[in-house]
């Protein structure tokens, strides 16, 4: 029998939270590991849109036929286009907590929540559970981030 608990995080723009930083490195091996994860070559060219807050052209990885397109957030809410992207980590203990998800990164989205630790220029990287978004409309929507975790 599967069971399965919600933990709604939220956030406000009055929020004074210091933001978590990441090491360049760190963060370059995650994105690349997290995007090989998550696109398999293709057989037909295909494009991807990712928003580019908080990665660099450079990081993406080379995978058959697929063509990683960075858009900043205006380019998004100006084509209204859903992309992939990654949320804010943060960190709990010696564990980063970052998620990958596809949607509108200023409201609703769906993807996977992956913990990370660095050690010794490596990062350890797992996948756990999902996070989502929403904004406004209906109860289910009122969390900014909402991380399922499987028990």
């Amino acid at each position: 029998m599967f069971s399965f608990s919600f933990v709604s995080f939220t956030q406000t723009e009055d929020s004074e939270e210091t933001p978590v930083v990441v090491p360049e490195q760190a963060m370059e091996q995650l994105v690349r590991r997290v995007l090989i994860w998550s696109f398999k070559t293709r057989n037909k060219p295909t494009v991807i849109y990712l928003a580019e807050q908080g990665i660099k052209q450079s990081w993406l990885p080379a995978i058959k036929n697929i063509e990683f397109r960075l858009l900043t957030i205006e380019e998004i809410q100006q084509k209204d286009l859903k992309v992939h992207f990654f949320t804010k980590p943060d960190l709990s203990g010696n564990t980063y907590n970052i998620g990958f998800a596809f949607g509108d990164p200023t409201c609703e989205y769906l993807g996977e929540n992956w913990h990370f630790r660095i050690s010794k220029q490596k990062v350890k990287l797992w996948q756990n559970g999902g996070v989502g978004g929403g904004c406004g409309g209906s109860p289910r929507n009122l969390s900014r981030n909402l991380t399922i975790q499987w028990t």
